[in-house]
């Protein structure tokens, strides 16, 4: 009984040991390759002047496996400490250079940057590195992972920058999702090969608005507001509102300009306005300074708005809802919103160009 025991047990643990070297990282590399690496780990590409290169001297495979690299000197240097990367690094971390014409035996080498006449690197991809140009169409990956692996986020867009210097990326303009603006989004040089796959077909049309400042750099509306802080509203108990005034009481609820120096200005547009038949004014439903005489006046409303950023604006078109109106005890006319049918419109964010 021991004996079949320990042979389960031994049948279980062999069982694990070939699951788990199945899933084992497969070297892209082999002893005696001359290679491309970063020190620090990061993407090949990612921070400017990490890169180093040198040979593979050791690979180590299976679980936790790595590579041994033997870093390139230049002549007059002392011969630099070996350095061991995990084999998973080299999917962006690692890349094939060029063999030096200095390759002596005592570890004495010269990197491509120290030869009079650089050799061209097979992995090169154009200018500065970059193999997309500005204007292509392509699909990439918003988090810079691989495009199929499991955690990629597919998302197809535009190039309008192409930075191989510092910035050593791609700025991208994302095809908008439907009732938002697109989006600018940057993907590094070093990961165009996996992250990043031209695309064909021309870029979905979308509306764009100018963007209004005065000299103070505040954000403006496309039109002049009500200047509601100065409003005339005043009135008597009894007859119904002049609509004009009820038009620009419920306006004033939603239109403002931006803070000085800030964004938001916000429009409101009226399409519609119906006034009903006046009820008495009742302190359960009713908000404001009324008494019992009081005649309050429901008015449904159809409205546009749009509100005014730096970056986008936010469009809503068909809205509707009710208000009431009466005068209240100090002959000043007020409007405000009210229970009943409403709707909230569609809403269209709008990208904003400088």
């Amino acid at each position: 009984m021991k004996k079949l025991k320990k042979m389960s047990s031994l049948i279980l643990f062999l069982i694990a040991l070939t699951a788990t070297t199945a899933n084992a990282q497969t070297p892209k590399f082999k002893v005696g390759d001359h290679i491309e690496f970063t020190g620090s780990r990061a993407c090949i590409g990612d921070r400017p002047g990490d890169q180093q290169v040198g040979s593979i001297t050791e690979v180590v495979p299976g679980i936790g496996g790595r590579y041994v690299i033997q870093p390139d000197t230049k002549k007059g240097e002392y011969r630099k400490s070996p350095i061991s990367i995990p084999i998973y690094y080299d999917e962006c971390g690692m890349r094939l250079a060029a063999k030096n014409e200095e390759n002596p035996a005592n570890g004495d080498n010269t990197t491509n940057q120290d030869n009079k006449q650089p050799k061209k690197n097979d992995n090169a991809a154009g200018e500065g590195g970059a193999k997309f140009k500005e204007g292509d169409r392509i699909e990439f990956s918003q988090n810079a992972a691989c495009l199929g692996e499991q955690y990629s986020i597919p998302t197809k867009g535009t190039i309008i920058q192409v930075n191989p210097g510092i910035a050593n990326n791609y700025v991208i303009l994302a095809d908008p999702l439907p009732g938002q603006a697109p989006k600018q989004m940057a993907i590094p040089l070093s990961r165009q090969d996996c992250a990043m796959r031209a695309l064909g077909g021309a870029a979905p049309k979308f509306q764009t608005d100018k963007l209004l400042v005065d000299e103070n750099g505040t954000v403006l509306a496309d039109r002049e507001l009500l200047d509601c802080d100065n409003l005339k509203h005043s009135g008597r108990n009894g007859s119904p509102p002049p609509v004009d005034l009820v038009k620009k009481l419920i306006r004033c609820l939603y239109e403002h300009p931006s803070p000085d120096g800030q964004d938001g200005a916000t429009r409101m547009d009226i399409l519609d306005l119906t006034i009903g038949a006046a009820h008495r004014w009742n302190r359960n439903e009713d908000l404001g300074q009324g008494n019992a005489s009081t005649l309050v006046y429901p008015v449904h409303v159809k409205w546009n708005q749009k509100t005014f950023y730096r970056s986008r604006n936010v469009e809503t078109t068909g809205a509707e809802m009710m208000f009431t109106c009466f005068a209240d005890t100090t002959n000043l006319w007020q409007c405000g919103g009210a229970a009943g049918p409403h709707k909230d419109g569609k809403t269209q964010e709008i990208m904003v160009k400088k």
